[in-house]
This record gives structure tokens, sequence and C-alpha cells, in this order.
């Protein structure tokens, strides 16, 4: 990950949106919120309400439509 931080921020250097010590800067703010949060447990992964409530809808569609199946096929 750290080849893919160095070569992002050499292309944006490249490219002439940034200046050298904005790419040395960024980097070590970003190590530095990558060494907290990868430290600290209160910022674990943790997936949002709306994957879950997404994740459970299409599980009760695929339910609804299994059940639906069975009532069709054994109707016929």
């Amino acid at each position: 990950l750290g080849a893919a931080a160095i070569d992002a921020a050499n292309s944006r250097l490249w490219g002439g949106i940034h200046f050298r010590f904005d790419n040395e800067a960024g980097l070590q703010v970003g190590r530095g919120v990558a060494s907290i949060a990868l430290s600290n447990q209160a910022f674990a992964a943790v997936p949002e309400p709306a994957t879950a409530s997404v994740l459970g809808l299409g599980t009760l569609v695929g339910a609804f439509c299994q059940y639906r199946r069975r009532r069709r096929a054994v109707a016929n």
C-alpha cells in the first residue's frame, strides 16, 4: 500500500496538481491516520445500517419468491 500511495502522490505531482511538499505532508498525515485507525478498536469495521437493511430486504424477497414458486408448483 505504501508504494501505491507514493505512486498516487507522484502522479499528482507530475500532473501539476500538487507540489512536492504537498505530497510529503499528505503521506505523513495519511500514515498517522492509518496508524491510529489500525491501533484503535473504536474504528473497527462495522457495516452501515443501510447495508444490513438491504441485506435483510433481499433475503425476504428471495424467501417470498421461493414461497410463490413452491405454491405454483403444488397448484399445477
